[in-house]
C-alpha cells in the first residue's frame, strides 16, 4: 500500500508538471472573470490527470485476484462512470455546456452507478431508495464542484476528506471501498496542491472537482447505507452547510442556481480583499485538522453524539469568514 501511495503521487506530479509545461491551448486558459484565486490567465482541466491516474489504479484492481472480494458489486460500472464523467467534465472545460446538459449527463451516470451501492439497509421500498439516493449522490456531486472556487480550497478539504476515511478504516478495516479509493486521491491531491496553491499555476477544473464529488458522493453513500451513517455527517458537514445556506438564499431571491455567482461564505473574505484568500486556507486547515480529530474521537470512544462537535464548528468557521 505504502509502495503504491509513493508511485501515485510520482506519476501524480510528473504528469501534472508536463500538463503545466506542455499543454499551450489557448481553450485550455481560464480567463478567471471572477478575479478570484490566481489573477491571471491560468491552465485549467488539469482534473484529467486525476481521471488518468485513478483509472489506472482502478485497473490495477479490476485484473488482480487479491482484490476481487474487496470490490463493489458491478466494479466495471465505475470504471466506466469515471471515464464518461471525464469525459463530459474536460469537454465542459474546452468548451462551457448548458447546465441542463450537465446535469442530465450526471443524472444518468449516477442512476448506473447506483448498482455498485447496497440499497437495502434502510427498510424502504426500493424505488424510492433509488430516487433519494440518486438525488443525494448528484447534489453531492455539485456542491463539491461549487467549493472550487479559491486556489487551493477543494483540495484541502477533499484531502480532509480522505484522511477521515483511511482513520475510520483503521478501526473497520476493510469494511469499506472507499478506503481503496482514498489510497489513490491522496497521493493525487497532495501533488496537485503544490501547482494549486496561492496564486494557482493550474486548476483542475470541473474534470477534477466534479470527478471528486463523484468519489465523494460513493463513499459518503457507503457510510450512509451502513452502521456507521453517523460519519457521513463528520466527514463532509462543513461543504454541505455552506452550500446549502447558499443555494437557499439563492432559491429565496429567484436566482439561477446553476450560476457561480462565487457568493459562499468561504468566498466573501476573498471578495473583500484578494489576499485574504491565505487566511481563508489557513483556516480551512485548522479546521480540518480539529474535524479530523472529531472524526478520530466518534471511532475511538465509540460516542455518535460527538458527531455534534463537527456540526457546531462548521457554523463557527461560517461566522469567521463572515467576519473576515
Amino acid at each position: 500500500m505504502l509502495l503504491q501511495i509513493v508511485l501515485n503521487f510520482l506519476l501524480s506530479f510528473y504528469l501534472l508538471n508536463l500538463y503545466s509545461t506542455k499543454s499551450k491551448l489557448n481553450y485550455l486558459y481560464d480567463k478567471n472573470q471572477s478575479g478570484f484565486g490566481s489573477s491571471k490567465k491560468t491552465l485549467t482541466g488539469s482534473g484529467i490527470i486525476f481521471s488518468i491516474v485513478l483509472l489506472i489504479n482502478m485497473i490495477f484492481y479490476f485484473l488482480n485476484v487479491n482484490y476481487i472480494e474487496l470490490l463493489p458489486n458491478r466494479f466495471y460500472v465505475l470504471i466506466l462512470s469515471v471515464v464518461l464523467l471525464s469525459f463530459v467534465s474536460f469537454y465542459d472545460d474546452i468548451k462551457p455546456l448548458d447546465p441542463r446538459i450537465r446535469l442530465i449527463a450526471q443524472t444518468i451516470v449516477i442512476y448506473f452507478s447506483l448498482t455498485l451501492i447496497n440499497l437495502n439497509y434502510f427498510d424502504f421500498p426500493l424505488k424510492l431508495m433509488i430516487f433519494l439516493s440518486l438525488l443525494f449522490w448528484i447534489y453531492i456531486l455539485n456542491i463539491t464542484n461549487f467549493i472550487d472556487g479559491s486556489d487551493g480550497y477543494l483540495s484541502v478539504n477533499a484531502i480532509s476528506f480522505f484522511l477521515g476515511i483511511v482513520i475510520i478504516n483503521q478501526f473497520y478495516p476493510g469494511e469499506f471501498f472507499s478506503y481503496y479509493l482514498a489510497v489513490i486521491f491522496i497521493p493525487i491531491l497532495f501533488s496537485f496542491i503544490y501547482f494549486n496553491k496561492p496564486k494557482a499555476k493550474i486548476y483542475m477544473g470541473d474534470t477534477g472537482s466534479i470527478l471528486i464529488g463523484y468519489i465523494i458522493g460513493f463513499s459518503l453513500l457507503e457510510f450512509i447505507l451502513s452502521d456507521y451513517w453517523y460519519l457521513a455527517i463528520s466527514l463532509y458537514f462543513y461543504p454541505f452547510l455552506d452550500c446549502s445556506l447558499t443555494l437557499i438564499k439563492k432559491i429565496i431571491s429567484g436566482r439561477n442556481v446553476f450560476e457561480r455567482d462565487f457568493d459562499y461564505f468561504f468566498l466573501k473574505p476573498i471578495k473583500k480583499i484578494q489576499k485574504n484568500n491565505y487566511k481563508v486556507l489557513g483556516i480551512s486547515i485548522i479546521y480540518n485538522t480539529l474535524n479530523l480529530a472529531v472524526v478520530a474521537s466518534v471511532l475511538y470512544f465509540e460516542l455518535p453524539l460527538l458527531i455534534t462537535i463537527s456540526i457546531l464548528i462548521s457554523i463557527i468557521k461560517i461566522k469567521i469568514f463572515e467576519s473576515l
